[in-house]
């Protein structure tokens, strides 16, 4: 469906936290082939793949200003806005997750998304200010300050990115097109996947028959009342 190009996408930038670009157009070229698959399925993720294309061809830019050593003074300014796209690439890629997620009834996924967005947030705009910041000489207390940020940040950024791996990979789990709805999934060559995708049917195969049990007592508990309510009159 596209959800499995995302999960794939997500684990290529997560070297991008700590401002190694050289995965991200791989990233971007996964993201594209995901969102353009997704792109019937709602408005944000036709505007993801938009800047999916985008962020691709920044971050060759940057990289190629990187490794240029005549160049390696403004590369610093690509790989800001690498960020900037970044963050404009997720925000549409987790609003359009949002979206479908209430559309078919996942509310878990749906607040996870929109958790992810501002934890997004919190990481890519000082990413962005910092990495603008880097041909800067500063001293003093704001130095330390800023050296802090520096080592704070791409942590966070490992873990929001994770967070969102973790995200696109339910809905790849969970989330399928109507048509594919009786569609038998394949067997993975990796026999843990196999093994994963068995628990996870007996669990929900065990959650199922739970509720069946339980919504076959309340009616039976209903109509015992009713047929009490009818011998009192």
């Amino acid at each position: 469906m596209g959800f499995g190009y995302l999960v794939f996408g997500c684990m290529c930038l997560v070297p991008a936290a700590v401002s190694f670009f050289y995965s991200v157009p791989v990233a971007c070229l996964l993201f594209a082939i995901g969102c353009y698959r997704l792109r019937r399925v709602n408005i944000p993720f036709g505007n993801a793949f938009h800047w999916a294309c985008i962020l691709g061809g920044v971050s060759l830019v940057a990289i190629i200003l990187r490794l240029i050593p005549a160049t390696q003074g403004v590369a610093h300014f690509a790989e800001a806005l690498c960020y900037g796209v970044l963050l404009m690439l997720d925000f549409r890629m987790l609003t359009g997750l949002e979206w479908v997620a209430e559309e078919t009834g996942m509310m878990k996924l749906k607040y996870k998304a929109f958790r992810n967005k501002i934890f997004v947030c919190i990481h890519l705009i000082p990413a962005f200010f910092l990495t603008l910041l880097d041909g800067i000489s500063i001293e003093g207390f704001l130095a330390t300050t800023l050296t802090a940020f520096n080592i704070a940040i791409p942590l966070v950024g490992i873990v929001v990115m994770i967070l969102n791996i973790f995200a696109t990979h339910t809905a790849y789990m969970y989330i399928c097109m109507p048509e594919d709805v009786d569609m038998p999934q394949k067997p993975s060559r990796f026999a843990f996947i196999n093994r994963y995708r068995a628990r996870v049917a007996q669990r929900e195969a065990l959650e199922q028959a739970e509720l069946e049990a339980e919504t076959e007592a309340r009616r039976k508990a209903y109509r015992q009342k009713q047929s009490r309510k009818r011998k009192g009159k």
